[in-house]
């Protein structure tokens, strides 16, 4: 049954196209018409749930990478003359340039404002060249604590300065980063790192 409103529409159209011939009953136009009206209307609503479905699975994703059993990182950029520490918010990269052999402390501190613990340990070296290689006396090892063979950081030495680029997210939870600051008897400085389970107790020759 066509209602007041239809009837008009009904009217008009059959007014407009009097000498026109339709392939369908004008009730069948005006009833496709209300159909794909309401496919407009739902078209918006869905296009939504797809985004909210997106930006779920983003979400997920995010969560996943950074399991509750890793070190929760903390964004920090800090410059000193003897060192720095620069973290990448979008990777969580952190990048530590050590210049100087000092200001231990600061730079522990400031690591764990980040997240990180790490304990310290300065060290003079004697190099000896035996048969064409160098031999290193007097270099401590860390003790009191199981060292971890995962792969936390990767560094470069240039000129005196070490660069080390850490992934903290592959740091188990509990872990921590154990620096050596040692000077040569050749005058060469080099930082260098080790990641221990727990916090070794000591350091020896």
């Amino acid at each position: 049954m066509i209602d007041q409103q239809d009837q008009q529409l009904y009217d008009e159209v059959g007014t407009a196209f009097a000498d026109v011939r339709l392939e369908r009953d004008a009730t069948d136009v005006i009833r496709r018409g209300r159909t794909l009206r309401r496919r407009r209307k739902a078209v918006p609503a869905l296009a939504a749930a797809g985004v909210l479905a997106f930006s779920l699975s983003l979400a997920a994703v995010t969560v996943q990478t950074h399991p509750s059993s890793r070190t929760t990182l903390v964004n920090v950029n800090v410059d000193e003359a003897a060192f720095s520490v620069h973290t990448n918010a979008t990777t969580g990269v952190m990048t530590i340039t050590i210049r100087d052999f000092h200001d231990e402390n600061l730079l522990k501190q400031t690591l764990a404002d980040a997240g990180i613990p790490a304990v310290f340990h300065s060290e003079k070296v004697t190099v000896v060249e035996v048969n064409g290689g160098e031999r290193v006396y007097g270099q401590c090892n860390w003790v009191g604590a199981t060292e971890l063979t995962v792969e936390v950081a990767t560094y470069s030495f240039h000129a005196g300065v070490t660069i080390f680029t850490l992934y903290p997210s592959r740091m188990p939870h509990g872990s921590v980063l154990a620096f050596n600051y040692t000077t040569q008897s050749d005058g060469k400085r080099l930082a260098s790192a080790q990641l221990f389970a727990s916090t070794p107790t000591g350091c020896v020759v």
